[in-house]
């Protein structure tokens, strides 16, 4: 078996699997070992990729062994445990498959690392459903986006270049111009500017109190009385202003990153966007 050459070359529409957006546009080469983002790569692509990963150091009792007597050992364990818990789960889709098989096989629990985030969706999910789109969707048809108390441009880098500002669309040429609003302070805003962006407007409310205000906004967008007051410190004109960017939105889309809505009660955030949602559906 020949070694592999020390550069080889690129390849391009690489997939990157480092956060939700999935780019596709990637160029990646490798170099001897290791591989080098060439093209179209975030921060997250780069360390994801470029990452050096060292071979497998398993341990038994704290101590080094070799990976056959490791895998051995944690069999036996497997067999007599009675409710063992397999977490963390940093894996590609393969890895966790196989995960999921062994945990269904000794009647374990799976729980990923992000799970606090991931169950304040699916609370809502399950008790009270909601509307869902896809990123090709939004990307090709939304007028409207509100962003709710997540700072999209940390977690996913690329999501405003992919989704909201490409100058392309399926469906209109040149595409419609588009609303950004942002829920919530301290959010990044850099990355909704070009021509495709029409308005940007922020609530800069404390994170903590942007159910306050989606909650006027639902009010205001089924026409409940509700009284004209200051809420979460944030006039409440300006919380009027978006309700009618709201409501004249033809396709709005609603995003939120859950490991971002990390405070009291954040799935009761979730489950009212979904509500409010489903009113304008109606």
């Amino acid at each position: 078996m020949t070694a592999p050459p020390e550069t080889a070359p690129s390849t391009t529409s690489v997939s990157c699997p480092f956060c939700g957006i999935l780019c596709d546009d990637l160029e990646v080469a490798r170099s001897g070992t290791s591989l080098k983002v060439l093209k179209n790569g975030c921060d997250k692509a780069v360390a994801g990729f470029e990452r050096v990963v060292a071979g497998a150091k398993p341990q038994i009792g704290g101590k080094d062994a070799d990976l056959g007597t490791a895998i051995r050992e944690a069999a036996a364990i497997l067999r007599t445990a009675k409710l063992p818990l397999y977490g963390g789960l940093g894996t590609e889709v393969d890895g966790m498959r196989a995960v999921m098989s062994i945990a269904d096989r000794s009647r374990g629990v799976v729980d990923h690392a992000l799970s606090e985030g991931q169950f304040r969706n699916f609370r809502v999910l399950q008790s009270s459903g909601w509307f869902m789109t896809t990123l090709t969707e939004a990307r090709n048809r939304a007028d409207l986006f509100v962003v709710v108390a997540s700072d999209l441009h940390k977690l996913h880098p690329r999501f405003f270049e992919r989704v909201v500002t490409p100058a392309q669309s399926m469906f209109a040429e040149p595409p419609a111009p588009r609303h950004v609003v942002f829920l919530g302070q301290g959010l990044d805003q850099s990355a909704a500017t070009g021509p495709r962006i029409a308005s940007v407007t922020t609530i800069p409310c404390p994170l903590d109190q942007v159910g306050d205000v989606v909650a006027v906004l639902r009010a205001i967008a089924n026409g409940v009385p509700i009284a004209k007051q200051p809420v979460a410190g944030v006039a409440f004109a300006e919380i009027e202003k978006v309700a009618a960017l709201i409501k004249a939105a033809s396709y709005g889309v609603f995003v939120w990153a859950p490991p971002s809505l990390a405070f009291p009660s954040a799935d009761l955030v979730v489950h009212s966007v979904s509500e409010l949602v489903k009113d304008l559906n109606k």
